[in-house]
């Protein structure tokens, strides 16, 4: 029996999870902060968006093959055409 759960690409959400987080933690903090410190939550967020940044640069992890049932897909979705032979034995009939 296949399991119901998902595999999740980390790598992926990882960005704009960093930089939700970042952004509600920014928020939340504002209304405790001293107004003397808020400066400091200027520069919280711009290490949030860095580190989103750098979670967007490629790994040297190697990334997995694509799995049978993805390729068996995308032949699936891709579009026939029909075959040169039967659409000239149709079009050499001359109209009456």
């Amino acid at each position: 029996m296949s399991s119901l759960v998902q595999s999740v690409d980390w790598l992926a959400i990882a960005p704009p999870t960093i930089t939700a987080v970042v952004g509600l933690v920014v928020l939340v903090a504002d209304l405790f902060v001293p107004e003397a410190r808020k400066p400091l939550l200027g520069w919280l967020s711009v290490a949030g968006l860095a580190a989103a940044t750098l979670m967007l640069l490629p790994s040297s992890a190697p990334t997995a093959a694509p799995s049978a049932w993805s390729a068996t897909r995308l032949c699936a979705a891709t579009p026939r055409t029909a075959s040169p032979s039967s659409s000239s034995s149709s079009s050499s009939a001359a109209p009456s």
